[in-house]
């Protein structure tokens, strides 16, 4: 009845929510010695979606690209004496943006929701 949509929400909010417990363990990390921030891929989570094509002839995303978790430690950005390059300022605005994606996706989830209860007549 939904089709694919629900499950981009779905994949969504779950990409929201593994971000936030990167973050979260970003910053119970600061004063880790020689800890280094972790971050999740954006570009893991769009190949997680195959796209939809309407001719043979169109251009096929090879799927195995998929594997790995799509977490990687942040190089850039400058290390403390400690060898920790958690940066609290950063992971704050990180936690803020991902608290937003995650919002939408609950704002879209509902009007998915509110559509379909409109056309079933309830």
């Amino acid at each position: 009845m939904f089709g694919e949509y629900i499950n981009f929400i779905e994949t969504n909010m779950n990409f929201a929510a593994k971000n936030r417990s990167l973050i979260s363990d970003n910053i119970g990390n600061y004063n880790t010695p020689d800890y280094k921030t972790k971050r999740l891929d954006e570009k893991s989570f769009e190949r997680t979606f195959p796209m939809i094509t309407s001719n043979d002839q169109h251009i096929q995303i090879d799927m195995d690209m998929q594997g790995g978790s799509g977490v990687y430690e942040e190089t850039k950005g400058i290390a403390r004496p400690d060898g920790n390059n958690v940066d609290l300022s950063i992971e704050m605005i990180e936690m803020i943006k991902n608290n937003t994606r995650f919002n939408q996706t609950i704002q879209a989830i509902n009007k998915e929701f509110m559509l379909n209860k409109i056309a079933i007549g309830k």
